[in-house]
């Protein structure tokens, strides 16, 4: 992983979906209003934790976020019952849509940055990420917390997968 928090890795041919997970990392508060980028507050994940997605079969590119991890979270709460590979086709079609665009193949453009040269579903990606990291920001707040924990990210990832918006898992 670079600094930036582009990978690169080699499948062998015919490889099928992929689970990919981070761990570890220092993140940007993207909802910090500090104007001046090195004295924004920075997240600090340890090494066990981070978030996942799935890069489907055939596709050269993979978005790492708290949407994809809520895709890959909502099918697996779906698939309790049944299949995680048959039910993520039909959970993926349905968070695209509440979401207007493929969250795991679409690369958000970078949200403290001017985007015009991203595309406009990538500029649209990163003002998601803005409004969520606002989002985890006010429960924060909420919980008398002075920063976001991992938990807190987490337990409104999970809102996000499960559609109740009550900070359960």
């Amino acid at each position: 992983t670079d600094n930036t928090g582009n990978f690169t890795a080699t499948l062998p041919a015919g490889t099928g979906a992929v689970l990919v997970e981070t761990r570890g990392g220092a993140f940007i508060d993207e909802s910090d209003q500090e104007p001046d980028l090195t004295l924004k507050r920075q997240l600090n994940l340890s090494a066990t934790q981070g978030f996942v997605s799935l890069m489907p079969a055939g596709a050269t590119t993979v978005a790492v976020t708290p949407f994809s991890q809520a895709l890959v979270e909502k099918a697996r709460l779906e698939s309790q019952t049944g299949d995680f590979n048959t039910r993520f086709p039909a959970s993926a079609a349905e968070f695209n849509t509440m979401i207007g665009f493929d969250v795991l193949t679409t690369i958000p453009a970078n949200p403290l940055l001017s985007a015009t040269d991203s595309s406009p579903t990538s500029a649209q990606y990163a003002l998601l990420l803005g409004g969520i990291a606002n989002v985890i920001n006010n429960v924060s707040i909420q919980l008398n917390s002075a920063t976001p924990t991992f938990e807190i990210i987490t337990a409104v990832i999970s809102d996000l997968a499960d559609g109740a918006m009550d900070g359960r898992r």
